[in-house]
């Protein structure tokens, strides 16, 4: 905060912060356990560089870097109600701060549902998209 003051740049740091590190992790997990047969077989089939990443890499870590992706999400809906709290004057976080403040229990727990229910929807929305990017996966495989 006293480096970048309270500002929007305040809020686009903490967010891309909290949610750079599951992205990131997950994105290099998933790169890394791609089977060195897919590998191999690209090689034998003389694929480019960005023929091997394109069709064989990236879709074989697509369900990790998606999780990933979902955490991020997570982890940004927190950090924005969670900076909302802290140095804001809109908001979720700012309406539960500003409803405690004048003992208003009607503001702040619609302000808590609010943000429950947003992130409820956000994560089965990320759901549904997932079974549309990864719809070559049957169930109970």
């Amino acid at each position: 905060m006293l480096l970048v003051g309270i500002d929007e740049a305040l809020k686009i740091i903490l967010i891309a912060k909290a949610s750079l590190v599951p992205i990131a992790l997950n994105t290099f997990k998933g790169i890394q356990n791609v089977p060195t047969r897919y590998i191999e077989v690209a090689r034998v089939f003389r694929f480019s560089r960005w023929q091997l990443l394109s069709k064989v890499v990236f879709p074989a870590a697509l369900a990790p870097i998606w999780n990933g992706v979902r955490y991020g999400f997570t982890h940004a809906w927190l950090a924005l109600v969670v900076v909302e709290l802290l140095a804001s004057s809109e908001g979720l976080g700012y309406m539960i701060v500003f409803g405690r403040q004048l003992f208003q229990l009607d503001v702040v727990l619609a302000a808590v549902v609010m943000v429950g229910a947003v992130g409820f929807v956000l994560d089965k929305l990320l759901a549904l998209i997932e079974t549309w990017l990864l719809r070559w996966r049957r169930a109970g495989f």
